[in-house]
């Protein structure tokens, strides 16, 4: 019986997982949001907004992710129960750049997909980072 076949096998096994291993370790930050995405996904009630017709009576949440939608052309995928949130809007939405900038800015983080299909996960991650005052300067609730 020949051993050859064996250790080529063996080889060839060990030279995809050293491969596999090292774009893993120069692509570490794709690799995690890729972790990070299918992750939220598994672990949570989603919705995806769609280019398209859509009804209205929105929240302000939702307008700013339809920003996104509309400005890219593609689904965007975010968690089903979204909250009150405030929202923090310092200028007109034009671009995908824009869009992404806003939604920043209110404390969400955009991931680009591009697997299984393009698209857009957005994700809660804090509190806006701009702050507006609870009433306009030189005003008082009396």
């Amino acid at each position: 019986m020949k051993r050859r076949p064996g250790r080529v096998a063996a080889g060839v096994a060990a030279l995809a997982t050293i491969i596999v291993a090292l774009v893993a370790i120069t692509h570490w930050d794709a690799v995690r949001d890729h972790v990070k995405v299918w992750r939220f996904q598994l672990t949570r009630e989603t919705r995806t907004l769609t280019p398209g017709p859509r009804s209205s009576g929105q929240s302000l949440t939702t307008i700013m992710l339809f920003h996104l939608v509309d400005t890219s052309g593609r689904p965007v995928i975010t968690e089903a129960s979204e909250g009150t949130v405030r929202i923090v809007m310092d200028a007109p939405v034009r671009s995908v750049h824009d869009a992404v900038r806003l939604l920043a800015i209110n404390g969400w983080r955009v991931i680009e997909q591009r697997l299984p299909r393009r698209g857009y996960i957005v994700i809660k991650v804090g509190e806006p980072i701009v702050t507006l005052p609870a009433h306009p300067p030189g005003m008082s609730y009396r």
